[in-house]
């Protein structure tokens, strides 16, 4: 059988100041997600179409 030490000999300190924190916006949350931001692509057919008619010759 196996033993795993009790979790109540880890010494756990807080770190910073318990409150709010003050001149964040929400907009700095969505930059800040953990997961990439999905990638988009398009795509673009150009044609090449002349500004003049070809020359007839008959």
């Amino acid at each position: 059988m196996t033993t795993f030490p009790s979790l109540s000999i880890l010494a756990i300190t807080p770190v910073g100041a318990p409150g709010t924190v003050r001149g964040v916006i929400a907009a700095d949350g969505a930059e800040a997600s953990p997961v990439p931001m999905p990638f988009v692509a398009a795509t673009v057919k150009v044609y090449a179409v002349p500004l003049v008619r070809p020359v007839t010759v008959s």
